[in-house]
C-alpha cells in the first residue's frame, strides 16, 4: 500500500512519522503520477482520490474519498477484492 502527494520527500517523511503511517508514501512534486491517473491538481494540492490494484490490475477506486470515511472504505474494498 502507498500514499502518493505532491509534497515534498521530507514533508512526507514526517507526516508518515508522525501520523504513525503502516505504509509509505511518494511524493509527486511535479504532479506526473497525479497526471498519469487523472487526477486534478493545481497550486500543489491534489484531489483526494483512492485505486485498489490487485495482480496488476484497477478492481476498485474512489474518486470522491472523504477523509473522514476513506480507511474504512479502502479496507472494505480490500475485504471485497481480497
Amino acid at each position: 500500500m502507498f500514499g502518493v502527494s505532491l509534497d515534498s520527500t521530507a514533508a512526507l517523511q514526517q507526516f508518515r512519522v508522525t501520523q504513525a503511517l503502516p505504509f509509505h508514501l511518494l511524493s509527486d512534486p511535479r504532479g506526473e503520477l497525479a497526471d498519469a491517473f487523472g487526477v486534478p491538481h493545481a497550486m500543489g494540492l491534489a484531489k483526494r482520490q483512492a485505486f485498489l490494484f490487485k495482480d496488476g490490475l484497477l478492481v476498485w477506486r474512489d474518486l470522491h474519498a472523504a477523509t473522514e470515511r476513506q480507511a474504512d472504505d479502502v479496507l472494505a474494498a480490500i475485504a471485497r477484492h481480497g
